[in-house]
Order: C-alpha cells, then structure tokens, then sequence
C-alpha cells in the first residue's frame, strides 16, 4: 500500500507545483491598440515597456496615477496602461473618443490627448476653422489638455482636400496652420 500512495502522492504534488508554475508564468507584452492608424497620435515617446495584464501589474506603477485614473473617471473599465522611460500613459475609449492620458514616474498627471471626429468638435473651434479653411474637409480632431492650459484646451484639427493636408492649431481662439512639409523639415 506504502509502495502506491508514495507514487501517487508525489505525482500529484508534482501535477499542482506544475499548473500553477504554468499560471504564474507570463509574457510582459501587450499589443496596445493604436488610437489611429494613419499616425494621427501626437505621442512622442519612443521607448516603452508594455503591460500584459494590468491588474498584474499596476504595482510597477506610481500608486497615485491609477488613483487619480479612477478618480477623474469613475465608469471606465478596460483600459490599457503602459510604462514610458519617463512615466506612465493609460489609453481607453469613451462614447467614440481615443483618450491617452499622461503621468509623469510619481504618478502626477501631466496631459491627456483626446481623439476624435469632427461630429465632436465644438462648434466654435469648428466654425472658426471652417471660415478660413472652408475647401478642406475635416478628418480627426487632437484635443490636448495640460496644466497649462487647463482653463481652454488646444485643438490639432487634421484638414484635407484632395491630396493637401493640413493641420491647423487652434488655441483661446487664435488659428495656426502647423503642417509639417517637406520644407519645413529639411
């Protein structure tokens, strides 16, 4: 009897230390989404370390960030952190709105960039750029909001007609065509 519990029993301690072995296991990558294909995202960092689960995983994070996340944003649920060299973003999306909101290492909110289409762009930015750029046809709208500019957010309305494009920054009012050319970048 000795000789077939002694088997069994270490087969099946063996069994257990192996599934949970195989849960723990995880691959620290995750394919976050892209809020637009065409290149649209006014993101500038480069290097990142991407979240497989973030629940697993918020403990790399500044605890303040997703405090103040849950804060400002009590009903999103499935968002998607993701570690930068300098800081931490967390994307998700809102009735059709891309939103990235950005943390500095100590988890302090820095910005956050909303994307969107022109149906949500408020009328006032709309109609000022459409005075002026009347011909062009409106693709996606980038709302910037920091602390500095708290009070009024900063517009980057994507523009096209045929094949010229251009992006206009509209800030407190004012209109300013910020299209990179092949000029401006040489």
């Amino acid at each position: 009897m000795k000789r077939t519990i002694y088997p069994f029993g270490m087969t099946t301690i063996f069994a257990i230390i192996s599934i949970f072995a195989i849960a723990q296991k995880k691959d620290d990558k995750l394919k976050l989404d892209e809020f637009d294909q065409k290149g649209n995202d006014f993101t500038t960092a480069k290097t990142t370390t991407e979240i497989d689960n973030p629940n697993t995983v918020l403990y790399k994070i500044s605890i303040k960030a997703p405090q103040d996340f849950v804060k400002t944003y009590p009903r999103i649920t499935g968002e998607k952190w993701e570690i930068l060299k300098d800081g931490y973003v967390v994307s998700f999306v809102v009735d059709s709105i891309w939103i990235k909101n950005y943390y500095d290492k100590k988890g302090r909110w820095l910005h956050c960039i909303a994307q969107y289409k022109e149906a949500k762009l408020p009328r006032d930015v709309r109609a000022a750029v459409k005075s002026i750029y009347y011909d062009f046809s409106i693709t996606v709208i980038n709302e910037v909001n920091t602390k500095k500019n708290n009070k009024e957010p900063v517009y980057f309305v994507h523009l096209q007609s045929g094949d010229i494009f251009k992006i206009i920054k509209v800030s407190e009012g004012a209109l300013e065509d910020v299209t990179l050319t092949k000029n401006s970048i040489d």
